[in-house]
């Protein structure tokens, strides 16, 4: 029988030589397992200086597989900007023409205010405030461009009723609605009724919805147009609305001076009645107010609104021989003539005002 013996080979000296890493060492001895004789490479894991964007860094040792001499580039950041808001107002027939990439809308309209009624045997009535209307819309939903229309105010008259306002329209998707004008001083006299959110004022009450009615005082009303007061004795002042015009005041009967126009707080108000050569014509009513009168003086005209409100209501006139005074822009409701011959004062023109971004 053979017998095979494999030697057992002497312990492995790995401790000697010391590796030095990025150098050459000295060759090992024969008995150890591996010989030292190759350079090691290491990679610089050291960010060295800081590194300045666009600069080059300084290279680094032949020894190292990596190098830092190569350019860091770092992006320029711009600042934040603000939103930038397009804004047109149009108080005439236009176009409007959607801004590239704005998403959002945001549209006013605002009708045209009912015209004073002329005066006969007792002061004619005052026309009705024009209703204000909003909305935000999807930019999607409007076309490239969209036809606005400006509700044009009722024109006061002698001896018949005052015009009513037009409606003031942007394209098909929003309509502002004009007051009613004011009716003749004969056996009546009564305020026109203001334009509310969804129609336009009419001689027998507010525009809706749920507009006031025809009343002494003419009826308050939320979201309609306020009602227009009536020429009984005495004439009832115009009804108030939230967001509707205010309804016109009723003309001079045999007892009482010419009503109060209803005021609105975000609508247009109503003119003042008429009054006679004795009785003074009613105030008209106020744009940011809830109570009747506030607005124009008699004689006077309707102050124009500010600060994206709508225009008072003007004042009824004292004399027969005196013109009414007209209502304010936007959309405020023209005073009722005084008895006799007397001419009923304009009411406004309305207005559209869009904000895209």
């Amino acid at each position: 029988m053979t017998i095979h013996v494999t030697p057992i080979p002497s312990t492995i000296s790995l401790a000697t030589p010391a590796f030095v890493l990025g150098e050459t060492n000295t060759a090992g001895a024969a008995a150890t397992a591996i010989a030292s004789d190759s350079s090691l490479a290491l990679f610089n894991t050291s960010i060295g200086s800081t590194i300045v964007s666009g600069a080059t860094g300084t290279a680094g040792s032949a020894l190292f597989t990596a190098h830092q001499d190569h350019t860091h580039t770092v992006p320029t950041l711009a600042s934040p900007t603000a939103a930038v808001v397009d804004y047109q107002e149009f108080t005439s027939d236009d176009t409007w023409t959607k801004p590239a990439g704005v998403s959002i809308l945001y549209v006013e309209a605002m009708g045209g205010g009912g015209g004073g009624g002329g005066g006969q045997s007792q002061g004619g009535g005052g026309g009705g405030g024009a209703g204000k209307t909003w909305s935000w819309l999807d930019a999607d939903d409007a076309g490239a461009t969209e036809a606005v229309t400006i509700g044009q105010g009722g024109t006061g008259q002698e001896s018949t009723n005052g015009g009513d306002g037009g409606n003031s329209t942007f394209g098909s998707l929003m309509t502002g609605f004009g007051g009613a004008g004011g009716t003749v001083g004969d056996s009546t006299g009564h305020g026109g009724g203001g334009g509310g959110g969804a129609s336009a004022g009419s001689s027998s009450s507010g525009g809706g919805p749920v507009g006031g009615t025809i009343a002494t005082p003419g009826g308050d009303s939320s979201l309609g147009g306020g009602g227009g007061g009536t020429g009984a004795s005495p004439p009832g002042d115009g009804g108030n609305s939230f967001l509707g015009g205010g309804g016109g005041g009723g003309g001079h009967t045999s007892s009482g001076v010419g009503a109060k126009g209803g005021s609105s707080l975000w609508g247009a108000g109503g003119g003042g009645g008429g009054g006679d050569s004795i009785s003074a014509g009613g105030a008209g009513g106020s744009n940011d107010s809830y109570t009747a009168g506030g607005g124009a003086a008699a004689e006077n005209d309707g102050a124009p609104g500010t600060n994206g409100r709508a225009g008072e209501g003007g004042g009824g006139t004292t004399l027969d021989s005196v013109a009414s005074h007209d209502g304010g822009a936007p959309g405020g409701g023209g005073g009722g003539a005084g008895t006799g011959s007397a001419v009923g004062g304009d009411g406004a023109d309305g207005i559209v005002r869009v904000w895209a971004w």
